[in-house]
């Protein structure tokens, strides 16, 4: 199943996170038929703690934006690996790893992700639900431009508190 464009990925590392197990898979399975290694999560947690822990490079991390978060804690969680929402977890990400581009999924319009409070509109966005050829044509452009660079500069009084400023 591997075409002779899958020779240029090899190497390249990919991390898919995401809930829904069949997302997952066939995220996995069609970029390992282009020669991508890919590693899973199903959450932001288990993101975090592979980018934290994982010793080679991963090059892209292809995340949704609504993972699920705790709905109710007592207290602020010191985790390491918080549950967070997946620009947040991608924020994250980037600050562990400078070089790690990114590609956010969803199924709702980032209209729609912003009015309920996530705003990621500087970051590639890729609308679910979407075929093969869509997935792999967005990871090659993403891989091919350069990295995001986040600052964290305090945001705009138009934006909500905690929100990031994106440049790339």
């Amino acid at each position: 199943m591997t075409d002779a464009t899958s020779d240029t990925q090899t190497g390249t590392t990919v991390l898919v996170v995401d809930d829904d197990t069949a997302v997952l898979g066939l995220c996995k399975a069609i970029l390992e038929s282009q020669g991508f290694t890919v590693l899973q999560a199903r959450g932001s947690s288990e993101a975090l703690k592979l980018c934290a822990e994982h010793q080679a490079r991963i090059d892209l991390i292809v995340s949704d934006l609504l993972l699920p978060v705790p709905e109710f804690q007592v207290a602020k969680s010191t985790s390491p690996y918080p549950r967070v929402r997946g620009h947040e977890l991608i924020q994250l990400a980037l600050e562990m790893k400078k070089e790690i581009r990114a590609l956010a999924t969803s199924g709702w319009s980032p209209e729609v992700l912003a009015v309920n409070g996530i705003r990621a509109e500087h970051l590639p966005f890729l609308s679910k639900p979407f075929g093969p050829k869509e997935l792999i044509d967005k990871v090659r452009d993403v891989l091919a431009a350069p990295p995001l660079v986040y600052t964290e500069k305090k945001p705009p009084a138009t934006k909500a508190e905690g929100d990031p400023d994106w440049f790339g």
